[in-house]
């Protein structure tokens, strides 16, 4: 779930359109129809121990969305030794595959892409995850010959668990993926720019154990007083007990929640501040967020955010923010480069 309680944005950049419908629109819960597909977990960062996928992989190109003799790609049998290289992230036609189309002239082609990787022994107690931070247009995993998710919102990520596809401790496994240009919904992706393709965002491994959290929501409702009601929703894969802290943006815990997680994994609570910090754009401050998991008084998981106390609403057609009316005004920014094109680097963001 993408929440406008949630902040700062992650460094995984939603697509420019699309982000500024989502801060008009409030949030947005997005869904697959595989069961065996995507699932909603809280991604763990490459400093949490997350391990990047990052390097050359084993690449294909073919024009059309017939695979021919290619179709068994994703079979460990299958040979690519022949395939030429390409870094992920990035795109195909920046690195001389395919010639680079405008908007609604993106043709039909096909990316296939191989590569191995181990996991660490200490994982293999916990549930695997695959992240894909951003995939244009759409995509179709494979771990060891079996198929683990297809999705197709190419600005958006999308996580696999993987645990059930891994192969035993010490082996290789091997994943594949197909990447097209024609999914759902690609001309709402292309719009007035430049249609580039291929696993263009970090693609990362993490492990949780069995019972961990999949979510969080937080609301926040303001007084006449002066004061915040915040609400907290978590959900968790299974009954747990949960410890929620709010610290103040000094650091200095200011609230300490006890929550039983039922058997749906669901459990909520409401804490009241009085004369909080509240947060603007002009001034974006925020406060920590630390959720422990807990079972049989064994700490399972450690969660921590950042979130911006505010209130968003619209009365009589008039925008509010904090309860005080404004107007939006700014400009449509694509992230992309004439070098890596929407392969965003820390470094790029904060040059422009």
């Amino acid at each position: 779930m993408i929440q406008l309680d949630r902040l700062p944005i992650p460094s995984s950049i939603v697509g420019a359109k699309f982000c500024y419908a989502l801060a008009i629109l409030g949030g947005l819960t997005l869904t697959s129809a595989r069961a065996d597909g995507p699932v909603d977990v809280l991604p763990v960062s490459l400093s949490q121990g997350a391990v990047a996928l990052h390097a050359d992989w084993k690449f294909k190109y073919l024009p059309s969305t017939d695979l021919g003799g290619d179709k068994a790609f994703y079979q460990p049998s299958f040979d690519v030794s022949a395939w030429n290289s390409i870094p992920v992230p990035s795109h195909w036609e920046l690195h001389g595959f395919a010639e680079p189309q405008y908007a609604s002239e993106v043709k039909e082609g096909s990316g296939l892409y191989r590569r191995t990787f181990r996991i660490p022994e200490s994982w293999r107690e916990h549930r695997v995850f695959m992240r894909f931070d951003g995939v244009l247009f759409g995509m179709t995993a494979y771990l060891n010959g079996k198929e683990i998710g297809t999705w197709e919102s190419a600005f958006n990520p999308v996580t696999f668990d993987i645990s059930d596809s891994l192969m035993p401790a010490d082996s290789e496994n091997i994943l594949a993926v197909h990447v097209t240009t024609r999914s759902k919904g690609w001309d709402f992706d292309t719009m007035d720019c430049w249609g580039l393709s291929g696993i263009y965002r970090e693609v990362t491994l993490f492990a949780l154990p069995p019972t961990h959290l999949k979510d969080y929501t937080v609301r926040t409702t303001l007084g006449a007083d002066g004061s915040a009601r915040l609400g907290l929703e978590v959900v968790a894969s299974a009954e747990a007990a949960l410890t929620a802290r709010l610290s103040a943006p000094d650091g200095k815990v200011i609230n300490e929640s006890q929550i039983s997680l039922g058997t749906d994994g669901r459990g909520s609570t409401e804490v009241v501040l009085h004369q909080p910090r509240l947060w603007t754009a002009e001034t974006p401050v925020l406060y920590g967020l630390e959720l422990d998991l807990q079972s049989g008084g064994k700490l399972l998981q450690r969660f921590m955010d950042r979130i911006g106390i505010r209130q968003v609403t619209i009365e009589k057609d008039i925008f509010k923010l904090n309860g005080t009316p404004i107007k939006l005004r700014g400009i449509d920014h694509h992230e992309i480069w004439p070098n890596v094109g929407r392969a965003a680097t820390e470094e790029l963001l904060r040059r422009d």
